[in-house]
């Protein structure tokens, strides 16, 4: 709020104060407030010295940015609030702000004149009525430092009001600073005219990319006559309905496919053609899927009116994330097209061109979209597609089973189209009698390229009598010839310098704003003129590359290999990527040395660019945008890697790469920088990315990175990491009036064996299995019992498909690929059913019974299928079906066939697995039987049994030895036992898991030794070696049982473990390495309770109980256990903690039917309570004695205890299971309310058992209560499974606030209390977040992100890190508990 020292007017600063008053005595009102910006223009001194004390609150889910740089987009339905600091005085910024108020509808406050902006109108003055100014031009961007203060009216301001705040106005403000937490700032909500409430037109909305200019060029130059062969295969193709729907043209690069496609287009029209789409390499937008998603859906809508309507609804809905290409293409695309009635005209037609252009940095995303979600269009809609014949074009799109026209194919056809079109050009210039022979001598230099025609066509319009024989001989020598034309000594610096910008810039460069920064030459203009055929200057005002063909030329790419720096018309794109890192670090050096910015990170990145990228030009400077987005690219391609790095680990760089959504791009790009620093970054960036695109926002980003990095850098001593760990630390606990900072990380540290966590599914996930793409990318595929299956790319830690229609738990699948090439999955369900999918669409190919016959849906039994596994038999591909009436099946997946029956096992069949022994095809089984069975395929004969397992064996692989094959197959007695399957003798038995082994998997490590890895009930996986038998890793992470496993390659020698539980994730894991992080205590089981208490000396104590049948003691300023009690022999539900005649007891109740007390001093038990299954105890004191109050779980009422003399009485009333008690004094008498299934508070009377209150509301079982004070008076605040915290009023059982926000069940809730402070409610839910509240206002002030649920919390009164004097414990489900600074 700076402005120059300039004040602002007194009436606005009595308006806000006025405003700030009436929310502190008379609260908000009923209406739910409408969201806004606000930018207050001026010096804000005057606003410095209001109340502390006045309960301002800040909003949910703001996007925080401590630089001053605004997000160019955010998410409207979930980034409410844009809050940035500082706003200047500049008629530049002025308009860009008032430009945001039309976009965005925000405030702006000229706080020098008065003047108002909101909604794109400037209001003459604060103390006149409203009236219309002129509208004011939008600017490109928002000013870079603007104060900005958010803030919600509740109702709207008549336009005729004079008072700048009407007293019966209600406003809900919210503050924010980083620097000072009172400046605030209140004004009106304008009304705003019609028009300016209209809905953004779906142009505007959808962003359409125009290719009108380029088609109506290319059928220009289009020669009639030629290629009719194509159009005339195409057209017919359009037209014929029993031809394939997808047309691929393959062709070499100059044979004009865009031309093609152009004269196609104009020959079909809209009746046909009703979205066309040109990919260009150099043009980063109209190859980025989601932009050629929205851009196909904008043309189909100007073409198909129902399907328009469907559109304008989704996008009205707000319902379709357009970060998320899944969603993007079922809501735009998919489900608007098939909603629609068939046309009656017939297919129509969606063009493609040029998807090998797609291709960046080795990838093609849009080829994968198209080969993933095209086949699922209508049949109705055909596709044209044009690619240069690569292979992985080829095999991606044979999913879609096109039609291929290869020119190569067509060489005939060719040669007479060159022809024609010779004669076309050479006619007019050449005598007949030389015609022929020119013809000839032509089209051996053509090489059969169109492109060179268009080039030859150009020679001899400027040049008619040109000699043949003295044409260039290709496109190589073409354009040598043209270079050379015009530079005959070869390039200029300048020259040299503009076209490598042009060459490495992702996108096309425009002339004004990026060339003359990348290149370092002001004047463009005139060396771009001489080149305007090769790099012609477009309606954008960008330079394009006229051919792809010529900057492969240029720079040495394929084909043209042979050329090198010693060739004068070469450039080294190594060179041109080191001038334009320079440029966008030179950009980006403002930002790291801004004079408020203390980060060590961002000073040491700063360093690093001085030492290393000086002297290369003083005239480069990239824009800000480009210079964000493609500065690490630049730099790893120059090969400056110590600068990327630097870069990586710069917090500033981060945050502004996060604020722009850059988030994926950022973990790619980290991927490219070597070195195991740049590793530790970018799997703190995967590990986060979670949280980050549930939750956003800079206070986030800084936790997750300070919590991931700070341990692991401290560890290896990496000192880049460590100075970003730092940055982020500092950022995180000073960024928010409010806080919950950690006090030790209790997120998954980035160098651990866990890479990533893939979260998605809605049920148990029982299996997972590993593939790889036709270009060698890793990919996953799980299976679970929400009935769908997941696709996953490890590596970016994505979701790519989720396959749908499974009847019943998907308990199996296995990818695998038949004699023919098609790549395939095959899943199984427990009712019998196999499916199999194409794996890269999604596409369901056949569905059939277990026992070989057609998919039946009104048979609901089947067989159940256990397990389905493939192997080769007699040159066929087959599956191995493991079924639950004992038998494993053999199928054929392509004729749907039972090829065989192995009939032998007397149990259901578990696991399958096939294996070479003696150079013949077995499988292996094993069932419930306890036994594993070798059997013969072919013969349908059982060869062996393996005895030895005393319980089911649930899992069995195969692996090799130096002498034969082996088995190792797990079990439910908890062992991994390996055999020889020749002799049927036992070889090792591996002991170690706690509880059943699920599932077990081999893999061969780089040094060609075979490892085991086998996953359990007990929530581990155990790595072993199965030679020497005994166990080389322990991976722990899971929450759940572990239920499958694959081991898979990444890169050539590095190897990746994922395995699937029935905490519903599959985790990515390295099954080699081990956690360098510090082991801690933790229980090993989900921690339900805790209690605080005090030494003698005053020391702060935890006590913790939980699922592993113990309470422990804990020191929480060391996080070292000091006692562990036990003598529960089952499930401890709650603890409490209690002083009784000066010494401090705990009390615990237990599902064993007890409620126990200890000494936690030296761990022993004092007294048994027997015969109580309780689920929660609470203790208080009446009359100087001590009680204890006792939720009897299945009974539905309370116990209350004399500790010396016995039971008091009993509270009944409860309709449910009483979940959670709690002791509070009301009017100086001891109250207990307590909370159960029967979705209810109750109040009680413990003297006289007499039930005093029922607080209804809930919609749901209540699951915890707890008590609080606001001035004097006694809240409580219960939480439910409905999903909501309510906040009461004991007294009179009112209901005084609903808090909203949680996602899932919310287990428990705590209140935040400080002396003399605003109280606070934190509460966890099972959406793994905990959220803290202002139950006097009602809104949520945080949310805090965790990898586990965290099931209890409580608050203790210790030292915290920063000086204050609150830290509240987190008990999770996982075993650990967490402990974390609270600010208030």
């Amino acid at each position: 709020m700076s402005g120059g020292g300039v004040r602002i007017r007194e009436d606005i600063v009595a308006a806000t104060l006025e405003a700030a008053r009436m929310i502190a005595t008379e609260g908000l009102g009923e209406n739910q407030p409408a969201h806004g910006f606000l930018f207050i223009i001026g010096d804000s001194t005057e606003l410095l010295s209001l109340d502390p004390e006045l309960p301002f609150a800040q909003p949910e889910f703001s996007v925080c940015s401590k630089y001053g740089i605004f997000p160019k987009e955010f998410d409207r339905r979930r980034d409410r609030h844009i809050l940035i600091e500082k706003c200047s005085q500049s008629d530049d910024e002025k308009r860009a702000l008032q430009a945001l108020c039309k976009e965005d509808g925000a405030i702006v406050v000229d706080g020098v004149s008065g003047q108002v902006c909101c909604g794109g109108f400037v209001n003459r003055d604060l103390t006149t009525p409203y009236g219309r100014g002129a509208r004011t031009k939008a600017a490109s961007a928002i000013a870079k430092n603007a104060d900005c203060i958010s803030i919600k009216a509740s109702q709207d301001i008549c336009s005729t009001r004079t008072n700048p705040v009407a007293p019966d106005a209600h406003f809900e403000v919210f503050r924010h600073s980083y620097d000072d937490p009172q400046k605030i700032a209140v004004v009106e909500k304008a009304p705003r005219s019609a028009s300016e409430t209209a809905p953004p037109s779906l142009e505007s909305q959808l962003r359409p990319l125009s290719f009108k200019a380029e088609l109506k060029w290319h059928i220009k130059h289009f020669v009639v006559g030629t290629r009719d062969w194509i159009l005339n295969e195409l057209i017919s193709w359009v037209h014929s309905t029993d031809a394939p729907r997808c047309c691929v043209l393959l062709a070499g690069p100059g044979f004009g496919k865009t031309a093609i496609v152009a004269k196609l287009c104009s020959q079909l029209g809209d009746d046909v053609l009703i979205a066309v789409h040109l990919v260009r390499y150099n043009n980063a937008a109209k190859r980025d899927p989601c932009r050629v998603i929205t851009s196909l859906a904008y043309r189909i809508a100007q073409v198909l009116p129902a399907y328009r309507k469907n559109v304008e609804e989704v996008l009205r809905a707000g319902s379709c994330d357009r970060n998320d290409i899944a969603q993007l293409v079922d809501c735009m695309l998919l489900e608007p097209l098939a909603s629609i009635e068939l046309p009656n005209k017939g297919r129509l037609l969606i063009v493609i061109d040029a998807l090998d252009e797609a291709e960046h940095a080795t990838k093609n995303d849009l080829l994968d979209l198209i080969a993933r979600e095209f086949p699922k269009l209508p049949p109705w809609v055909a596709v044209l597609v044009t690619s240069r014949p690569e292979l992985t074009v080829k095999t991606r799109l044979a999913t879609l089973r096109p039609k291929f026209l290869d020119s190569e194919e067509n060489a005939e056809e060719c040669a007479v189209d060159v022809r024609r079109f010779l004669r076309a050009i050479l006619a007019p210039v050449v005598e007949p009698e030389r015609l022929e022979d020119a013809m000839n001598t032509a089209a051996a230099k053509t090489q059969g390229l169109f492109l060179y025609l268009y080039w030859l066509r150009k020679r001899l319009e400027d040049e008619p009598h040109a000699d043949i024989e003295a044409l260039p001989d290709g496109l190589a020598g073409e354009y040598l010839a043209q270079f050379t034309r015009v530079f005959s000594d070869g390039f200029s610096v300048d020259c040299r310098h503009i076209l490598g910008a042009i060459l490495v810039a992702p996108d096309p460069p425009h002339m004004k704003s990026t060339l003359p920064g990348l290149s370092g030459v002001p004047g463009c203009k005139a060396i771009l003129e001489t080149l305007s055929q090769l790099f012609p200057v477009r309606d954008d005002d960008c330079v394009h590359v006229f051919h792809k063909s010529i900057a492969d030329w240029l720079t040495g790419e394929h084909p043209y290999v042979h050329r090198s720096d010693e060739d004068p018309y070469f450039i080294d794109s190594v060179a041109a990527h080191h001038r334009a890192a320079a440029a966008c670090v030179a950009a980006l050096l403002p930002k790291l040395e801004a004079p408020r910015n203390v980060n060590k990170s961002d000073a040491h990145a700063a360093a690093m660019i001085r030492a290393e990228c000086s002297g290369t030009g003083d005239d480069l400077l990239a824009p800000d945008d480009y210079a964000v987005r493609w500065a690490i690219t630049h730099l790893v391609a120059a090969k400056l890697h110590n600068v990327a790095l630097a870069l990586l680990c710069s917090l500033r760089f981060v945050t502004l790469r996060v604020e722009a959504g850059q988030m994926f791009d950022l973990i790619g790009d980290s991927s490219k920088v070597p070195g195991t620093e740049a590793t530790l970054v970018r799997r703190a960036l995967a590990l986060s990315q979670n949280h980050m695109r549930l939750f956003g926002g800079c206070a986030i980003l800084a936790e997750q990175l300070c919590q991931r990095l700070l341990e692991p850098a401290e560890t290896s001593r990496a000192m880049a990491v460590l100075r970003l760990a730092g940055d982020a630390r500092q950022m995180a606990r000073g960024m928010r009036p409010l806080m919950i900072t950690a006090r030790h990380a209790s997120l998954t540290p980035a160098n651990t064996p866990l890479q990533c966590v893939l979260e998605g599914h809605k049920g148990i996930v029982f299996g997972v299995t590993a593939f790889k793409t036709s270009d060698g990318e890793p990919r996953l595929a799980s299976c679970s019992d929400d009935e769908t299956v997941r696709v996953w790319d490890p590596n970016a830690s994505r979701e790519l498909l989720k396959l749908e229609g499974n009847t019943g738990a998907t308990c199996g699948v296995v990818a695998f690929e038949t004699s023919d090439g098609a790549q395939l999955l095959a899943t199984s369900s427990d009712h019998g059913r196999v499916r199999v999918w194409d794996r890269n669409t999604g596409v369901v190919i056949r569905e059939f019974d277990a026992n070989g016959s057609s998919f039946d849906p009104e048979d609901k039994l089947g067989l159940g299928v256990c397990v389905v596994t493939s192997f080769e038999m007699n040159d066929t591909t087959c599956l191995a079906i493991g079924c639950r009436d004992c038998t494993v099946r053999v199928s054929d997946p392509t004729t749907r066939r039972e090829l065989r029956k192995l009939v032998g096992h007397k149990g259901l069949v578990l696991g399958v697995v096939a294996f070479k022994m003696n150079g013949a095809t077995c499988l292996a089984s094993s069932s419930k039987d306890t036994t594993v069975r070798v059997w013969n395929p072919m013969e349908a004969r059982e060869l062996l049994t393996l005895e030895g397992h005393r319980r089911w064996v649930n899992s069995v692989v195969a692996f090799e030895a130096s002498d034969g094959p082996r088995l190792a197959s797990g079990s439910d007695d908890s062992t991994v036992r390996t055999w020889n399957p020749t002799d049927a003798r036992q070889l090792r038995k591996l002991e170690g898991h706690q509880d059943c082994v699920r599932c077990v998997a081999a893999f061969l490590t780089s040094d060609g030794t075979w490892l085991l890895a086998s996953g359990s009930d007990d929530k581990t996986v155990r790595v072993w070696n199965p030679s020497e038998g005994h166990q080389l890793n322990k991976l722990e992470g899971h929450y759940g049982m572990v239920y499958g496993l694959v081991v898979f390659e990444v890169s050539e020698g590095e190897l990746r473990l994922a395995s699937c539980s029935s905490d519903r994730t599959v985790r990515v894991r390295d099954p080699i390495a081990t956690s360098k992080t510090s082991e801690l205590e933790t229980h090993k089981g989900a921690v339900f309770g805790l209690a605080a208490f005090c030494t003698r000396d005053g020391e702060p104590r935890l006590a913790s109980c939980a699922g592993d049948r113990t309470l422990r003691a804990w020191d929480p300023s060391t996080r070292r256990e000091i006692q562990k009690l036990e003598g529960h022999v089952g499930v401890v539900n709650g603890v409490v903690a209690f002083k009784m005649k000066d010494a401090i007891r705990l009390a615990s109740c237990s599902s064993d039917m007890t409620v126990r007390m200890w000494d936690p001093t030296t761990g022993c038990e004092i007294r048994k309570l027997e015969g109580i299954h309780a689920s929660g105890v609470t203790a208080f004191k009446m009359n100087n004695e001590v009680y204890l109050a006792i939720c009897e779980f299945f009974e539905g009422k309370l116990r209350v205890w004399d500790l010396e003399g016995g039971e008091l009485c009993r509270l009944k009333g409860n309709l449910g299971f009483v979940n959670g008690v709690v002791a509070f004094e009301m009017n100086d008498e001891v109250r207990l309310a307590s909370c159960s299934d029967d979705q209810t508070v109750r109040v009680w009377d413990p003297t006289t058992g007499r039930q005093l209150h029922i607080l209804q509301g809930h919609q749901s079982s209540v699951l915890g209560v707890v008590a609080f004070k606001v001035n004097d008076a006694v809240r409580l605040a219960s939480c439910s499974n409905d999903k909501t915290v309510r906040v009461w009023d004991p007294a009179d059982a009112r209901r005084l606030r609903k808090l909203e926000g949680h996602q899932d069940w919310v287990r428990c809730v705590v209140a935040l209390e400080a002396t003399n402070r605003t109280p606070r409610l934190a509460s966890s839910s099972y959406d793994k977040t905990v959220r803290v509240w202002d139950p006097i206002a009602g809104a949520a002030l945080r949310v805090l992100p965790v990898e586990s649920t965290v099931l209890s919390m409580t608050v203790l009164e210790m030292k915290a890190t920063d000086g204050d004097d609150l830290v509240c414990a987190f008990g999770h489900d996982n075993g650990m508990i967490s402990y974390w600074d609270v600010r208030i």
